[in-house]
């Protein structure tokens, strides 16, 4: 079970950053990436955003309404239409790049990756196209229909059909590797985890009410009931997994056996994906976007939308959701891109901590750098969300104007590994001091 987590400062709980109205209702939920959101319209149009503010960027008239949502890779908008065509446009202007035709409508939302684009058709396949040039890589027939988002790991594709069939197939040849026979239809999209370790899990929930589990090397299964479907993808987590159903309640897993350990109703029905953020685990779910403790299930926070989610998308800790009312709204808490606090006009100055997760049982550190601009003390140090110093890093009667860098490994003063939670990054220069938000993710 996840540590439960400790109440954090209201300024660190994400609020409505910006609102705005769409001139028609969204064809699929949106995408983001390259400082963009992009949704396709009913009205045959796809519109990019700028994620700070919400300011149009581009628009593209389309010529036939999307059969999708968008998806971002590489530079690229992609979208499937109801013209059996995938199409692919510059992210950062709307200019067409390729196209490709499908042999069938499409039948699922788009997974994209650096390399390909993946779906499902409606001739019962699951089929593979270049990121680049959009040329048919590979094709794969089921017994039924792909009608969930495939999920893309580091080396496979990950898909099920409303057969109750449970493929997973080379990423780049999809050339069959394993087959599960599942309890019921794959009517959600699959959520996973990338590597090859043992701990690493693909899951998917089915119509009759449960949420699979199989690991990377499928030698192990799990099956956990659940109330309705879950057509979100599951949320896999170092050792739980976390699961949405379209009756409006969420699940936490134990990743090893399947075992739930709490389950807690939301607004209305999760759709598309769960986030984990510093704050907590963030739901899009009815009319809200629910943060819930990880540990409990206990409700943090409500931030109403004023409509039906239809779809959540992310991009450096910016959430942006579109509504079935015509409205696209972005929440969040307000930091530049690598938690860079804004600059202050005095000694201590560009405080940037990059990256923001810290998994200590991979290696994974973080690297925290500043400048001071005139003498003062220092202190760094990492504490816990209560204000626990975990690990002391520098203590300095005087340090002189210089930049500074500093990397903190997820270890602790007792040359433990940290557990996984929330954490704060302190610098202290004389009076002043700046902290940025971090998480400690992986098994303790």
């Amino acid at each position: 079970m996840a540590p439960p987590a400790v109440p954090l400062p209201a300024d660190f709980l994400p609020r409505i950053l910006w609102s705005r109205s769409l001139p028609d209702s969204p064809a699929g939920g949106p995408a983001a990436g390259g400082g963009l959101v992009y949704v396709a319209l009913v009205d045959e149009t796809l519109r990019a955003y700028h994620m700070r503010d919400g300011a149009e960027a581009w628009k593209r008239d389309l010529g036939s309404e999307a059969q999708t949502g968008p998806a971002y890779a590489k530079g690229l908008v992609v979208l499937a239409d109801t013209s059996r065509r995938l199409r692919a446009f510059d992210a950062a202007t709307g200019a067409p790049k390729w196209e490709a035709s499908l042999t069938a409508q499409a039948t699922s939302e788009i997974a994209t990756s650096e390399t390909i684009v993946v779906l499902g058709e409606g001739d019962r396949t699951c089929a593979a196209y270049g990121v680049t040039d959009g040329k048919p890589l590979w094709r794969v027939t089921m017994i039924g229909d792909v009608v969930g988002a495939p999920f893309i790991g580091d080396t496979t594709v990950v898909f099920g059909d409303t057969g109750h069939g449970f493929y997973s197939v080379a990423k780049l040849t999809g050339e069959s590797s394993r087959q599960f026979v599942l309890s019921g239809e794959v009517y959600g999209r699959v959520g996973g985890e990338s590597g090859g370790a043992s701990r690493s899990l693909v899951a998917v929930g089915t119509h009759d009410g449960r949420v699979h589990g199989i690991t990377s090397a499928w030698d192990r299964h799990w099956a956990a009931r659940v109330r309705g479907i879950v057509r979100s993808a599951p949320l896999v987590r170092a050792n739980v997994v976390y699961a949405g159903s379209d009756e409006s309640v969420v699940y936490e897993i134990d990743k090893g056996d399947g075992t739930v350990h709490w389950a807690k109703g939301v607004g209305g029905p999760v759709v598309e994906r769960m986030s984990f953020q510093p704050w907590g685990l963030t739901v899009p779910a009815g009319g809200a976007i629910s943060v819930l403790d990880p540990g409990t299930g206990v409700l943090v926070e409500d931030l109403p939308v004023g409509g039906v989610i239809v779809g959540m998308a992310e991009e450096a800790g910016t959430l942006v959701v579109s509504t079935a009312n015509r409205v696209l709204l972005a929440a969040g808490v307000r930091l530049p891109e690598k938690a860079e606090l804004p600059k202050k006009p005095e000694g201590l100055v560009s405080v940037i901590v990059d990256p923001t997760i810290v998994v200590p049982k991979r290696g994974l550190g973080t690297v925290i750098t500043f400048s001071l601009t005139e003498p003062r003390s220092l202190v760094v140090d990492v504490t816990d969300a209560r204000g626990r110093r975990v690990r002391l890093l520098a203590n300095r009667d005087r340090a002189w104007p210089d930049t500074y860098r500093y990397e903190w490994d997820g270890m602790t003063e007792g040359k433990k590994h940290a557990v996984p939670g929330v954490y704060r990054v302190r610098v202290v220069a004389g009076e002043e001091e700046a902290s940025v938000g971090i998480e400690v993710a992986g098994p303790r």
